[in-house]
This record gives structure tokens, sequence and C-alpha cells, in this order.
């Protein structure tokens, strides 16, 4: 009998290593290494010679380290195709974030690659994922009669027949191999804060924080790909730690520019970095990143936040059950009729 083949089960980082290196330190047990190493000797700590402080926020635990290998992961979340594709984004913006490490002024970056290295993270986690599902199950659930008349129709939608985790996958990896947003980095202000504070800036799971944007899925026949719109205005705001010391702020869209302004700004005031913060914190999935272990921080911005500890998921529960409210009492009036 022949042996069955034994699945290799792959393990994605969501959140890459290339970028959560910019909030980690090297272990001790390097240190305890470098004593011993010489001119000859000497190397680059690797992956695994790097730590990183985590804080699980929906458990409220107590910040604990952990490797780099060990955060930010899904298992088969991504195909190979993904994962090379999200390779070679990550090996260009990885050039810029070691610049960030190595230096301590901010006026080398560039911000071409970290801008489309934000646009790919936006939407590569298991928290938009999760937004897909939600897109599909309400757009598969519509009146037929409604859809046709929604908004959906001026986007070159299709009604989708089917929501399962196959399809959702699928979806999903168009919508990372297809990243239109990248294209609308000539319309942005980039403003790149320096961190001038003793308050340093931290990072999640899920480390891009926005409003006032809204994404709808796209099904195009002509292509026979599946793609998405933004839905934006002048007032939409991307914000972006990229280190303890610096973040970007992405804003004032025109779709009239053909180039990008980019600014730099210097940050003194401690309640504007507690606010990025808090943000970070209510929009992350579940886990908070520090380069230091500083439970007094996360203390302090966990009562900024008050109970808002989950607002990407909380609005989108109350979306939806608004949609799914609507959906029903359209039901139930033609039952009646």
């Amino acid at each position: 009998m022949k042996k069955k083949e034994k699945k290799i089960v792959k393990r994605s980082h969501t959140c890459p290593v290339v970028y959560l290196q910019n909030f980690s330190k090297i272990t001790p047990k390097y240190y305890e290494k470098l004593k011993n190493f010489n001119a000859k000797t000497y190397r680059k700590p690797n992956r695994n010679e790097f730590m990183i402080y985590a804080h699980d926020k929906l458990n409220n635990l107590e910040i604990f380290n952990t490797s780099l290998q060990n955060i930010g992961i899904r298992k088969d979340f991504y195909s190979k195709r993904v994962e090379s594709y999200v390779r070679v984004l990550e090996s260009r913006v990885g050039k810029q974030f070691r610049k960030v490490r190595d230096m301590t002024i901010s006026t080398f970056i560039n911000p071409y690659p970290v801008f489309r290295f934000i646009m790919s993270q936006l939407i590569r986690t298991p928290k938009f994922q999760e937004k897909i599902r939600k897109d599909q199950i309400y757009l598969k659930e519509m009146d037929e009669e409604d859809f046709r008349e929604s908004i959906m129709r001026g986007l070159l939608v299709q009604k989708p027949t089917e929501v399962t985790p196959k399809s959702l996958k699928r979806i999903h990896e168009d919508f990372i191999m297809n990243n239109l947003l990248e294209t609308i980095c000539k319309w942005s202000t980039i403003t790149l804060a320096s961190n001038n504070t003793n308050i340093p800036f931290i990072t999640s799971d899920s480390p891009v924080v926005y409003n006032n944007a809204e994404f709808l899925p796209s099904y195009l026949n002509k292509e026979k790909r599946i793609e998405f719109s933004m839905i934006f205005n002048q007032h939409t705001t991307f914000y972006f730690p990229i280190d303890p010391r610096f973040a970007f702020i992405i804003n004032k869209f025109n779709n009239q520019k053909i180039e990008p302004t980019i600014i730099d700004e210097e940050v003194f005031d401690t309640e504007l970095v507690m606010t990025m913060n808090m943000l970070e914190y209510q929009y992350s999935e579940r886990f908070i990143y520090l380069r230091e272990d500083n439970e007094e921080l996360v203390k302090k911005i966990r009562e900024k936040c008050g109970n808002v500890f989950n607002i990407d998921y909380q609005s989108m529960e109350y979306s939806y059950n608004v949609m799914k409210e609507e959906i029903e009492k359209s039901v139930n009036s033609t039952k009646d009729k």
C-alpha cells in the first residue's frame, strides 16, 4: 500500500520580519557571543538572534518577549505565488528599513518603497481577509434587484455566487497581487514624523491605521481577476509607525497631483505620540509589539483607549449587523406583499 504523503504546514508571516525587526533588539545570547567575536569571525545577528516584546490586548496579559520567528504567524496563509510576490516587495523595502536601524536621522528614507509596503501590508492581514469574507456574505445575500441598484454597479462588480474558505483565500490573494492602491502615492502628502519625546512609537500585528476610507471588492470579468476599489476623500489618513522613532502619516489626497508632497516634521508633543499609540492599539488585531519591556506605557495606552480596544472589528461588526437587518427587513416586506 502506498504511503500517504505527509502535508507540510507552512508558517506564513502576515506581519513580516523585515518590518518587525525595526521594533526588536539583539538577544542577550548574541551579546555573549559578541564578546568572543573578532574581525574575522564577526557576523551580523540573524533572525533568531532578535527578540521583541509583545502584549496580548484581548486577554490583557503581561508583556512577554519572543523570537521574531514566532510572531505574526498564520498556518498556510499564503500560496507560493503570493510568497514570491511579497518576498520581492519586502527585499526592496528592507533596504530602507535597514537604513532606519543603522542611522539616527530620517532624511535618507525613500518614501516610495515604504508607501508600497504600507499599501500591501494594509491588505495582507487576517483582519482584512475577514472583512472580505463579510463583504462576500453581504453581497451574496443581497436581493438581485437591490444589488443592481446599489453602488456596486458603478464599480464593475459581479454578484458573488459562493463564500467558501477556498474562494476567500483566492480572492484575498488576488487583492494582494493586484494592489492598485500603490498608484495613489502620487496624489498623497507623505509626512515623515520624527519622534523627539521619551515615549516610543509602538506597532502591532496589523500596523496600518486608517480612517475615512472604505474598500470594496470589484469582480472584473474582462480581466478575469478580482481587485478592489477604495472610496476615500481628502480627509482620508493612513498612519504607519516605521520604528520607535519614526512614523509615516499619509493624507491630503489630490488626484490632480502628479508627484507626492514629502514633508519632514519633528514631534515634541507627548500627547500626540500617545494618541498615535492609542490608535495603533485599537486597530490591531490582537498583539502589540514594543522594543522594550514597558508595562507602564501599555497600561497608559490602554487607559487612554477607554473601552474601545478593537475598533476595526467593532465597527465592522456594527456595519454588517446593520446590513443584515436591512436584508431581513427587505425579505420580510416582500413576504408581506
